[in-house]
């Protein structure tokens, strides 16, 4: 295991688990911390600091992950293992395609935020529907992958989802995040449900 410490940028490229320490040498929590991760040697794992000892409340902090291998090796970012820390709903993301990246937060006491970037997702999908959720394509995404279909279901309604899950392998790991001019978790007419 490597401390990733007392810096706001870091480029790895060898194979070993990282922990992310974000206080400085002068104990001051930095703002922004990005690692680069080239996993091309072999598997590379990000741990991220346990929320409630690290932060104390102050969740004014981004760790960004950036993927520039094209390899199949696994770059897995992962909670504290000693803690109660979740990702969204789970202990682990993965990013799994060249370009791929993380905007991680902590938004409270044993919880992180993740916003994931694939080159793989396009930014705009027309003609979405639940059923095509299911293809082995979009079962692939990584938790906190975000689509934007500009005719969900042939509506004429346009929705934003989020993949909340990995369990269904389906369009039950998908979330309506807003829809056209509404903020929506689900509905009928102008909020399409998975």
């Amino acid at each position: 295991m490597t401390t990733l410490k007392n810096l706001a940028f870091y480029k790895i490229d060898f194979s070993d688990t990282f922990i992310v320490d974000p206080i400085d040498s002068f104990q001051n929590l930095f703002r922004q911390i990005t690692i680069d991760v080239d996993a091309s040697v072999g598997d590379v794992t990000i741990q991220l600091p346990e929320i409630y000892t690290t932060y104390n409340g102050n969740f004014n902090s981004t760790i960004i992950i950036n993927r520039v291998d094209a390899t199949s090796n696994a770059l897995k970012i992962i909670v504290d293992p000693a803690s109660s820390d979740l990702i969204g709903s789970v202990n682990t993301i993965q990013l799994a395609t060249q370009f791929d990246s993380a905007t991680i937060k902590p938004v409270s006491l044993q919880g992180w935020s993740a916003q994931v970037t694939s080159s793989n997702i396009p930014s705009v999908l027309v003609g979405l529907s639940g059923a095509l959720l299911s293809d082995p394509v979009y079962v692939d995404y990584a938790v906190g992958s975000i689509i934007i279909c500009s005719d969900y279901n042939t509506s004429g309604f346009g929705c934003t989802i989020v993949k909340t899950s990995l369990a269904g392998s389906d369009n039950t790991d998908w979330v309506v995040m807003s829809t056209d001019d509404v903020i929506s978790t689900g509905g009928t007419g102008q909020t399409p449900i998975l």
